[in-house]
């Protein structure tokens, strides 16, 4: 019984889960996995090691919203993810239905003026070195801690990553 019981704590200790400093969530028809490299790397640069566990892991979610609408509400509604980078459609759409109703401007990020809760991202550094422009991409951030949850470290590094991209 012991045996059994030390090998399964090996195998669990030895499985490789990452606990993740920080989550982007692109938003999009189809899938950025591949040319969100940079900007993934970026972020990582960005946001640092908020967990403290001396080492950066971003997580990169991309959810295609041409078939998948129900997986995007869940992550808007996670207070563990501040950081959106949404195509112009959606990004539109979910400012429009007050999804994320973060005005950028709070945080020192300037925006256009027909909508305080997004800034282009398309004309970027950082964007056009990924080859992500053929889209127009916008930023948004959630912040959890105004409404008592989350954590005002993912949101400083959502506000760090996106004027970081800006900046690229």
């Amino acid at each position: 019984m012991f045996v059994a019981a030390l090998t399964l704590f090996i195998f669990i200790e030895s499985s490789g889960t990452v606990e993740h400093d920080f989550t982007v969530v692109f938003a999009q028809d189809g899938s950025v996995t591949v040319r969100a490299r940079e900007i993934l790397e970026l972020v990582g640069v960005s946001a640092g090691d908020i967990n403290g566990d001396g080492k950066v892991n971003i997580r990169h979610v991309s959810v295609d919203l041409s078939s998948n609408t129900e997986e995007m509400l869940l992550y808007l509604t996670d207070p563990e993810i501040s950081l959106f980078i949404l195509e112009e459609h959606y990004s539109s759409l979910n400012c429009s239905i007050g999804y994320i109703d973060d005005k950028l401007s709070d945080y020192g990020i300037d925006t256009e003026e027909d909508n305080p809760y997004r800034v282009f991202l398309g004309d970027t550094g950082v964007f056009l070195k990924s080859g992500l422009t053929s889209s127009n991409y916008y930023g948004h951030i959630i912040d959890w801690t105004s409404v008592g949850k989350g954590s005002q470290e993912l949101t400083d590094g959502a506000v760090t990553s996106l004027k970081a991209i800006l900046a690229s």
